[in-house]
């Protein structure tokens, strides 16, 4: 500062100022001048209850945006079906269809004749699952072994889902598992061996009913990116081949399916003679996807009837907010894919109401509760079903969570946060049904529409959300059209399905 300058300050009005002496103010000015700060300040600071209220309309559904989502949808799938025709051996361009419309090569439906031991695998999340399947025409009796992929003791920050971790690693600890559940079963010195059904439900380019290569990972994996064996571009029908011989286990791969389809084939395999055809089959879980039976799919360039579409990287008119823009761009290794997924899907349920509830509290919040990953969809799940009027379930999960305590208010504040994004998950989920249900062309009275199988927790386990996607349905459809689809739940279809395409395979 040069000679001669000086730096003015601003004094409150009832500040009194000489020339010759500063007269410092009482204490009751500065107490009145401190509370016009303080009223100015929160005047200007959106309550909690305001930001609540902001965030919640936010995720509402919006009837009209639904309609429009839903349309595009069967745009979409349109697209991705001729694009396949122009390029059978290819992939779909992603820059002309998010859609990925994968043939699924099933050659032909389940007849229920289907007899002998047949072995499946399912993998789609943190769990690994075997299982064993006795099928006598029709009847199956089936026993099964899951491991978590977290029990893995490595030093891995993210463990088998570290992009250190390597696909040996992984396979290897698959065919441990599978090698335990066949002594259990007395099947691992059988000298002919078994047929094993792979539902791996990743995105996977399928060159044959055997041959699926993996095109990328989603739902948070990363396995192998940072090793020189990776799991993607690899084929892990191979992969898990090569494993079971390493570690002697009798069993081979003879097909490679998505859980959706795999969910299609089993409760299309049980379903009762007197309900529509199951046309299309869901998962609503940890991941989420869809695949559908279309009648002409030979005509453009499919092996068979039955196409994966990949539903969870569509990203055609969704609804958008500001959390789903953050949870995104968090998202390293698949940021601006899987937009649908990640509105949709369990693996990202809890981590929008934990941004939520950061957002609405602010300052109040705990360091536990700016941790990502804090709150789950299984925690949220918990406090939907709170029927308490003080909300002790609520207050219990917060606590545990996060060590914070709320307000009997603010506790159904959370609740209603984790209602909200439950409801505009099943809405979006009903979108999806009902644009792949206009597609196929059986949502005629005299045609007696379709079955819609349906597996994964987020479906079965929260009978608030299975209600709200019917509901759903019956607003984008309207009811008369809706009441033409019937819904069920598949029984372990993953699974079950997995095995079953292995017997249809294996004639």
């Amino acid at each position: 500062m040069g000679a001669g300058q000086s730096i003015a300050c601003a004094m409150p009005a009832d500040y009194t100022m000489s020339s010759e002496k500063t007269v410092a103010p009482s204490a009751a000015e500065i107490e009145r001048y401190v509370t016009k700060v303080r009223q100015g300040v929160e005047d200007s600071i959106e309550s909690f209850h305001a930001r609540y209220q902001r965030y919640l309309s936010s995720f509402e559904p919006d009837v009209e945006v639904l309609k429009k989502c839903t349309a595009d949808l069967v745009a979409e799938l349109h697209s991705g079906l001729e694009l396949h025709k122009e390029s059978p051996s290819g992939t779909v361009d992603a820059s002309k269809c998010c859609l990925k419309m994968l043939d699924a090569y099933v050659p032909q439906a389940p007849s229920g004749d289907e007899k002998g031991v047949f072995y499946a695998l399912d993998f789609g999340g943190s769990n690994f699952r075997a299982l064993r399947c006795a099928m006598e025409g029709g009847r199956i009796q089936m026993t099964a072994k899951k491991a978590s992929l977290l029990d893995y003791e490595c030093e891995l920050p993210k463990g088998l889902l570290d992009p250190k971790a390597t696909a040996t690693m992984m396979f290897d600890y698959f065919a441990t598992i599978c090698r335990s559940f066949m002594e259990e079963n007395g099947d691992v010195e059988a000298k002919s061996g078994f047929q094993c059904g792979f539902t791996f439900s990743y995105p996977c380019s399928l060159r044959s009913l055997r041959i699926g290569e993996l095109v990328t990972w989603t739902k948070g994996f990363e396995t192998g990116r940072a090793t020189r064996d990776p799991v993607e571009g690899n084929d892990v029908g191979m992969l898990m081949n090569q494993a079971f011989r390493r570690h002697g286990v009798p069993l081979t791969i003879n097909c490679i399916a998505n859980d959706t389809v795999g969910t299609l084939l089993s409760s299309a395999y049980v379903l009762e003679p007197s309900a529509p055809p199951c046309m299309i089959g869901v998962i609503l879980g940890t991941g989420m996807n869809a695949a559908y039976v279309d009648e002409r799919a030979v005509e453009h360039g499919y092996q068979g009837p039955l196409i994966n579409i990949e539903a969870g990287n569509y990203n055609k008119s969704l609804p958008r907010t500001n959390i789903d823009y953050e949870i995104d761009f968090a998202d390293t290794g698949a940021r601006g894919y899987q937009q649908l997924e990640k509105m949709v899907s369990g693996a990202y349920l809890g981590e929008m109401v934990r941004r939520m509830v950061v957002k609405v509290f602010q300052y109040k919040c705990t360091p536990r509760m700016w941790q990502v990953g804090s709150f789950s969809a299984g925690d949220a799940s918990v406090c939907l079903g709170d029927k308490s009027a003080s909300l002790v379930v609520v207050d219990k999960k917060c606590r545990e969570q996060w060590g914070c305590e709320f307000s009997i208010e603010e506790l159904g504040w959370v609740k209603d946060l984790c209602e909200v994004v439950f409801r505009r998950s099943a809405a979006l989920a009903a979108v999806l049904v009902a644009g792949i249900a206009i597609k196929t062309g059986k949502l005629q009275e005299a045609i007696g529409g379709l079955t819609v199988g349906i597996d994964g927790s987020l479906w079965k386990c929260n009978p608030k959300y299975r209600a709200d996607l019917k509901t759903y349905l019956g607003h984008i459809l309207g009811q008369e059209e809706a009441n033409l689809i019937t819904l069920v739940n598949s029984d372990d279809g993953s699974g079950l399905g997995a095995a079953i395409l292995s017997a249809v395979a294996d004639k």
